[in-house]
């Protein structure tokens, strides 16, 4: 074996050309699969930094049968759970808060979750400085007012501050005592800077079972339990107190899943997609590959055939050539590591992984041994042909001339079934590209029912003790409209719950007629909380009825909603809605406006039934919205000193245009047809440098017949014409099964896609042209190169 490895290093070094272009052609591949699984290990195989992660659990309601269209956990329900049930070790509940930190000359908000007391205690985290808190701190007459910082606000506004336990900082105007310090990464997202006891326990009403408020659950199995038994449970709990429940949340379900499937459900389909992907270019990259070692085994058949007559057995042969392609394999694994470690930080800013805390791409031993597996793979598949044609050589040694050109055929048909997968590969790829790049074009096209130029957004946290209750929120909002109004440049200004495109959850409730009890609690639309000129502001037609008025932002004012022509068709096929009585929220509604559909999560994603509600109503969380002249973020520093006029200790956050928020609701789309547009621009230049290759060899192999041709009379054009029909009928077939397979795969592929069919003829048919012009490039080339040698020049190379 130490023979040949010896022999394969002098092989390797007498051929620095062919060494390079194949190596670094399998650089390509590797390097690209040693990335990509990087990341699907980050997100998909490591487990949560947490001890035991694999019993940790997220518990969610679900609303009509969708899990996504509900609240995490009511606050009572949670209080049930945490009481009966005997499937979790531990359970506990975070919810997100923005407070307005006020260390410091300018005030800002920082995030945090408000939690129960055993949060910590159930991911099994410890503060590194300090300690946890102490049980009942979140119960009536307890210690609420302490807090333990995350390591990066302790660092970056504390300066690392080893004192910084028992010192008193303000959060939300309040003062809260740090009674510890995180570790770092100990949270699942890096804009957690906080943690502080949860009023669950000692707000009246939060521990009811509706929407006031409700919880993430996070909990952990114990030994032996798992996430079935533990739902199973959870559901006999509900059965058993759902007296308890208000009749609207009665059909209210609840799923458990693990953590991690729930942190990294985004993230999955994209990731194993951009695998499969990298894996088609790696296949491509042995084709080519495969075809250049069977082109250097045919120029060795003197040296094989002379080490069979000297008795050589083919298998030792075919052992030589493996080698030889292994250790090839494994210098182009050394060169697609260091290819892949370079490309590490671009993907995890492609991919959005810098913004999720503890998934952080590495090279760990996963990925080493995975970049090796793969690279003694490849070695072995791209050498298994020039092995086997080796065989063929060594047993045909004796029958010389003959068994030459009965191999070489032989050869010839393997490289061009080579070629012919490498360009059915090449093209499966391209498909995928171009449906993907239509979706995305067709989602920038798409109307999302509202006109995103030159409107700014922002949102602003406030608590109710800072404005004293409903009302004096409800003004100070008023307050901030009517200044803002007054900056020049300002059509209008509105204010909404949840800004559209703003990447957060939507808040849903149920809503039903009293004609049609078939649907109680069945259908939950969007609900959104407004004030000021949102549909003029939004450019929403306001298709029947009227707009909110002054007199119906008050605590005693009748309950009314605007509806959007979504729910007309869903609830009102038969009748004019308004004036229409609506149960919504244990309350009665009457309906005074029809609104358009819009599309208020992404430019991809479907129209919404959304119900809009005066801001008295569920005075919780204000985004804004600017309709200008000029372009909205010349006047951003404008409109942020008209609300410090109003109260100059307010932060102001998430300050963009709303163009830019559209654009960001398909960012992952964008991103996966860039990583996909390189995958494939690598995979259609290793094809055209595999038909290049083949045809450039078969006309070397062809120079005596050529020549004849040429000194019997045959023109230039005639030689070319004859080899371009060899390779472009080899790319034609390439073609044809490329698509042949992508039409068997449309179902699959229709996930990723947006208003495009998998069998979209425009796409099909471009990517055919595309692929036959560079092949028709590539075959051109050695063609005329063929045609230009002078007829006795090729008969002696022949």
């Amino acid at each position: 074996m130490l023979h040949d490895l010896r022999f394969s290093l002098r092989q390797i070094v007498k051929s620095p050309g062919f060494t390079f272009i194949a190596v670094f052609t399998l650089a390509l591949g590797i390097g690209a699969n040693t990335a990509i699984f990087s990341l699907i290990n980050a997100l998909l195989l490591k487990p949560l930094p947490y001890p035991e992660a694999h019993q940790l659990m997220n518990i969610r309601q679900s609303v009509a049968g969708n899990p996504d269209a509900g609240p995490s956990v009511f606050g009572g329900s949670f209080l049930d759970f945490e009481a009966m049930a005997t499937q979790f070790a531990s359970i506990s509940y975070d919810r997100e808060a923005r407070f307005t930190f006020s260390e410091g000359a300018d005030p800002i908000y920082i995030s945090g979750y408000t939690v129960s007391t055993n949060y910590l205690q159930t991911l099994e985290v410890k503060p590194t400085i300090g300690n946890d808190f102490e049980p009942g701190s979140d119960l009536p007459g307890g210690d609420a007012q302490v807090v333990i910082l995350s390591d990066s606000l302790w660092k970056n506004r504390f300066g690392s501050d080893p004192n910084i336990v028992s010192r008193s900082i303000k959060l939300n105007y309040k003062n809260y005592v740090v009674i510890g310090v995180l570790p770092p990464n100990a949270l699942l997202y890096p804009e957690i800077d906080f943690l502080i006891p949860g009023p669950l326990r000692t707000v009246p009403g939060n521990s009811e079972k509706n929407f006031n408020f409700a919880v993430n659950v996070i909990a952990r199995l114990k030994d032996g339990a798992t996430a079935e038994s533990a739902q199973s449970e959870l559901l006999a709990i509900k059965d058993r107190t759902l007296d308890e429940y208000p009749d609207r949340h009665k059909h209210f379900g609840f799923w458990v899943k693990p953590m991690q499937e729930v942190v990294t459900k985004s993230y999955k389909p994209y990731a194993l997609s951009l695998l499969v992907s990298v894996g088609l270019v790696l296949l491509v990259a042995c084709a080519n590959v495969a075809n250049l070692l069977l082109a250097k085994a045919t120029g060795r058949h003197r040296e094989i055939s002379t080490r069979a007559a000297l008795g050589a057995p083919p298998w030792k042969i075919a052992r030589q050539l493996l080698c030889e392609s292994t250790l090839l394999a494994l210098l182009g694994g050394i060169l697609g590591l260091v290819l892949g470690i370079v490309s590490l930080q671009p993907l995890a800013l492609m991919v959005g992984l810098d913004q999720m805390q503890n998934f952080e791409l590495q090279i760990d031993l996963p990925v080493l041994f995975f970049t090796l597996a793969i690279s003694l793979a490849t070695g072995i598949v791209f050498g298994a042909f020039p092995a086997f044609k080796a065989i063929g050589l060594s047993a045909g040694a004796d029958r010389k001339d003959a068994s030459r050109a009965a191999t070489s055929a032989s050869g010839n048909k393997i490289q061009a079934t080579l070629i012919v997968t490498e360009i059915a590969l090449t093209v499966i790829l391209l498909v995928s590209i171009g449906l993907l790049f239509k979706s995305l074009s067709n989602a920038f096209q798409t109307d999302p029912g509202f006109n995103d130029e030159n409107v700014l957004t922002f949102e602003i946290s406030r608590s109710f003790e800072r404005s004293k209750g409903e009302e004096g929120f409800v003004q100070f909002t008023e307050q901030i409209l009517a200044r803002i109004e007054q900056v020049p440049g300002v059509i209008s200004a509105a204010m909404t719950t949840n800004n559209p495109m703003n990447g957060k959850n939507s808040y849903y409730g149920v809503l039903w007629r009293d004609d049609q009890p078939e649907t109680a609690n069945k259908y939950a639309p969007i609900f959104e909380a407004v004030n000021g000129d949102l549909f003029q502001t939004l450019e929403i037609p306001l298709i029947s009825g009227r707009y909110f008025e002054q007199a119906d932002q008050k605590l005693d004012a009748p309950r009314v909603m605007i509806v959007n022509q979504k729910i007309v068709e869903d609830l009102f096929p038969d009748i004019d809605p308004i004036g229409q009585i609506m149960n919504h929220q244990n309350e009665k509604w009457e309906i005074i406006g029809v609104a358009g559909t819009i599309r208020p999560h992404g430019l991809d994603m479907p129209e919404r039934a959304i119900l809009y509600k005066p801001q008295i109503t569920n005075p919780w969380t204000t985004s804004y919205l600017v309709k200008t002249h000029l372009p909205p973020m010349d006047l951003a520093k404008e409109i942020q000193a008209a609300i410090h006029e109003i109260d100059p200790q307010q932060p102001i956050d998430r300050i963009r245009t709303l163009k830019e928020a559209s654009a960001a609701s398909v960012q992952t789309r964008s991103s996966m047809i860039v990583l996909l547009g390189i995958f494939g621009g690598v995979a259609i230049l290793l094809a055209a440098t595999g038909i290049y290759g083949l045809m450039t060899y078969l006309v070397k192999q062809r120079n005596r017949e050529i020549g004849i041709r040429l000194a019997i009379g045959a023109l230039p054009q005639e030689i070319v014409g004859m080899i371009l029909k060899r390779g472009l009928s080899l790319v034609a077939i390439g073609i044809a099964i490329g698509i042949a397979i992508v039409l068997g795969l449309g179902r699959y592929l229709a996930f990723f896609l947006y208003q495009v069919e998998p069998y979209d003829l425009t796409v099909l048919l471009g990517v055919s042209v595309f692929t036959l012009l560079i092949a028709l490039v590539a075959c051109w080339i050695p063609a005329k190169n063929a045609s230009s040698i002078h007829p006795s020049q090729s008969l002696q190379l022949g």
